[in-house]
């Protein structure tokens, strides 16, 4: 086994059981319903599927090495276009909900510094529709690479 391999294994359910934990955290608090807790939760659901992604991996790959009369897994192997799709949606899916924490605390941060502090208007406080739009543009960012790759 790879130090990668080790670190995977060591790491990967030490930040499953983190990221479990805050999702369970956000959940049980009324408070988690409004940004940016919301949009944390749906950045720990991501990380926690990229996490599982990375672990099923690694334990694929140490399961099965290539070579011993095991076949060296292609591309088009159903484990690899599971765990792609997995490890794609994942990523994409932390991306948007990071650069959306990050537009909340910029808007944040400069309606007081204007003089404005209004943060009721606007995309923010509109929870479901900014839950949709995300959720949609990880829908087409996925589904154009999934269907470019073939």
């Amino acid at each position: 086994m790879q130090y990668q391999e080790t670190i995977i294994y060591i790491l990967a359910p030490i930040s499953a059981v983190f990221a479990f934990f805050n999702i369970v955290f956000l959940i049980r608090m009324k408070t988690a319903r409004e940004p940016p807790a919301d949009i944390l939760f749906f950045v720990s659901i991501f990380s926690l599927i990229s996490i599982v992604g990375y672990l099923t991996t690694v334990i694929y790959n140490v399961s099965n090495p290539p070579g011993n009369g095991n076949p060296v897994p292609d591309d088009f192997d159903d484990f690899c276009i599971g765990t792609g799709f997995l490890n794609l949606t994942s990523e994409i899916g932390e991306i948007v909900y990071n650069t959306v924490f990050c537009t909340y605390y910029v808007i944040k941060i400069k309606n007081p510094l204007k003089g404005n502090f209004n943060l009721k208007v606007g995309w923010v406080n509109q929870n479901k529709e900014m839950h949709a739009v995300c959720l949609v543009v990880i829908g087409i960012i996925c589904g154009v690479f999934y269907i470019g790759d073939g």
